[in-house]
C-alpha cells in the first residue's frame, strides 16, 4: 500500500520510504496490511486466515488464495538465495529456477515438506516409547492399602469426625493417603503434542494448496504426515499431555535425547516459518516487489541476443527487512541488445532517480539507451500492484496512461507497465497523449508465472524494436 504525506508530516512508525527520495523529505511511504494505526481504510484487504481451517466463506477463500499466492512469491524469491552462491551465473541459475516453477505439477518445498521426508517415522518410534513419570498425589485409598502419608495427609485426618482410626476412616474405610500416579505429561512430551498439532496443520493446507501434485511422491509423504500428526495429537490429548509454549527452556531430555531433540528442533523450525508468515502478511506488498523485479530481469534476458554485460553484487538479507529481502546498487543488472544497439539497465530502489519521476512513485525503472552518450534516452518506470480479487486491468491502464500523459514527454517516458498479483487477470494496454501503459497479471508459479514472462518479454521486444523468437 501507497501512501502519499505531505512535506513536514509526521510519518508513520512502521512505513518504508519509496526509493529515489530521501528519509526526511519522504512524500510516498509503503505501508503494512492492514495500515498501521489506521492511518487508511483497510477495507477490501482480508486478515491472515488461521492455519489449517478449511475456508468456509468467500472472504475465507480471498485469504486462502492470497496466502497461497505470498507463500510461493516468497519461495521465487527465496531462490535467489541459492543462484547467488555463483556470483557469475545468478541469472542464468535463477532462470532454471523459475522455469521448474513454470510447470504446471510444480510443488512449493517448504520445511513441512522436509520433515515429511523423516518425521512420519519418528512419531511411530516416540509414540511407541512415551517417557512417563511417576507423580507423588493425594487420594482417598482404603486403610488396607495406605503405603505413605504426608503433613497435608495427617492434617487431614485430623479433621475427621471420630477417635478412632476406623472412625476417621468413614463408612468407605478411606483416608487420603500419598499416591504414585503414572503421568505422560512431562515437558519433552508437551513438545512433542506442540509439534504434532502445528505440523499437522501445517501439512492439511501444503495439501490443500498442492493437490496438482497429487500423484507425486512428496504429496503422499505430506499427505501421510498430516494424517499421523493428527492421530498423535489426539492420542496425547487423552494422555492428559498438555501443549509447550513457544519458547520454553528444553529440559534433560529434550537436550540428550536424540529422537526428542529433533523433534524440539523440528518444532522451532515450523515456528520460525510461521512467525516469518505472520510478519510477512503484514508486508507482502514489497515482497511481491522484489518478486517483480526478478521477474522483469529474467523476461530481459530472454530477449533473443541480450547479452548481460553488468551484475551488481545481490546482499541477500537472512531475515526480511519491511518485506524486502535483498539489496542491490544501481542498476540491478545491464543487458546489451546487439542487434538494437541497445544497453538495458534495470534499476530497482535506486537511491535517487531524474527529478520529477519521484513523483510516480515506481519501485523499478528500466533506462533504454544506445551506446553513445548523445544518443537518446528512454524510461520505463515498472509498478508492483498486490491485489486480492479480480479487477479491471483496462481501467488500471487507462487511470495510470492518464496521470503519465502530462509528464512522459519531458521525463522521456513512452511506455509503463503494470504488474498485478492476479495470476488470473490477463493484460490490457491504454494509450494517452504520448504514454501507454500496459497492465498485466503474474503469478508466482504455474501457467500463470510462465504466462506473465511472456507478457512482460512481448513487451521490452516491442519497446526495444526487438524481433519474436521462432
Amino acid at each position: 500500500m501507497v501512501v502519499e504525506f505531505d512535506r513536514g508530516e509526521v510519518l508513520p512508525r512502521a512505513s518504508a520510504p519509496l526509493p529515489g527520495l530521501s528519509q526526511d523529505g519522504a512524500r510516498f511511504h509503503e505501508l503494512p496490511l492492514p495500515p498501521a494505526n489506521n492511518v487508511v481504510p483497510c477495507e477490501g484487504i482480508p486478515r491472515r486466515p488461521r492455519i489449517g481451517i478449511e475456508p468456509n466463506t468467500e472472504e475465507d477463500r480471498i485469504a486462502d488464495t492470497a496466502l497461497d499466492r505470498m507463500v510461493q512469491i516468497l519461495a521465487r524469491v527465496h531462490e535467489l538465495e541459492f543462484a547467488a552462491d555463483d556470483p557469475v551465473h545468478v541469472w542464468d541459475r535463477l532462470d532454471a529456477f523459475w522455469k521448474a516453477a513454470e510447470g504446471d505439477d510444480a510443488i512449493l518445498v517448504s520445511e513441512i515438506v522436509r520433515q515429511s521426508a523423516y518425521m512420519p517415522a519418528l512419531l511411530d518410534i516416540l509414540m511407541g516409547r512415551l517417557r512417563r513419570v511417576l507423580r507423588r498425589e493425594r487420594d482417598l485409598v482404603g486403610l488396607d492399602r495406605v503405603q505413605e502419608m504426608d503433613t497435608a495427609s495427617l492434617e487431614w485426618l485430623t479433621k475427621q469426625p471420630g477417635r478412632t482410626l476406623a472412625e476417621r476412616a468413614g463408612p468407605a474405610q478411606r483416608i487420603q493417603a500419598v499416591v504414585r500416579k503414572e503421568s505422560f505429561d512431562t515437558g519433552e512430551n508437551r513438545v512433542l503434542h506442540a509439534w504434532s498439532r502445528l505440523a499437522g496443520a501445517e501439512a492439511r493446507d501444503w495439501v490443500r494448496h498442492n493437490k496438482r501434485a497429487a500423484s507425486s511422491q512428496r504429496f503422499r509423504q505430506v499427505e501421510r504426515l498430516a494424517l499421523r500428526a493428527r492421530r498423535a495429537a489426539r492420542e496425547l490429548s487423552d494422555l492428559g499431555v498438555g501443549v509447550a509454549e513457544p519458547g520454553i527452556m528444553p529440559n534433560f531430555v529434550l537436550t540428550q535425547d536424540i529422537d526428542y531433540r529433533r523433534v524440539q528442533r523440528a518444532w522451532i523450525a515450523l515456528l520460525r516459518e510461521k512467525r516469518e508468515i505472520d510478519d510477512l502478511w503484514a508486508w507482502q506488498g514489497r515482497s511481491f516487489s522484489d518478486f517483480g523485479a526478478l521477474a522483469v530481469t529474467l523476461a530481459l534476458r530472454g530477449i533473443e541476443g541480450a547479452e548481460l554485460i553488468a551484475s551488481c553484487p545481490l546482499a541477500k538479507f537472512a531475515d526480511h527487512d519491511r518485506g524486502a529481502w535483498f539489496g542491490a546498487d544501481t542498476p540491478l543488472a545491464v543487458y546489451h541488445l546487439r542487434r538494437q544497439s541497445l544497453v538495458v539497465e534495470v534499476q530497482y530502489r535506486p537511491e535517487h532517480v531524474a527529478a520529477g519521476q519521484d513523483a510516480l512513485a515506481a519501485a523499478l525503472w528500466l533506462r533504454i539507451g544506445g551506446l553513445a552518450q548523445t544518443d537518446p534516452v528512454r524510461r520505463l518506470p515498472v509498478w508492483t500492484r498486490l491485489v486480492f480479487d479480480k479487477i479491471d486491468l483496462e481501467q488500471e491502464a487507462t487511470d495510470c496512461a492518464t496521470s503519465l500523459a502530462p509528464v512522459a514527454r519531458q521525463q522521456g517516458i513512452s511506455r509503463g507497465i503494470i504488474l498485478v498479483s492476479d495470476p488470473n487477470s490477463g493484460s490490457a494496454v491504454a494509450s494517452k497523449g504520448d504514454a501507454a501503459v500496459s497492465s498485466l497479471g503474474i503469478g508466482p508459479s504455474g501457467a500463470p508465472l510462465r504466462n506473465g514472462l511472456d507478457r512482460i518479454g512481448k513487451i521490452l521486444r516491442e519497446e526495444a524494436g526487438a524481433e519474436v523468437a521462432q
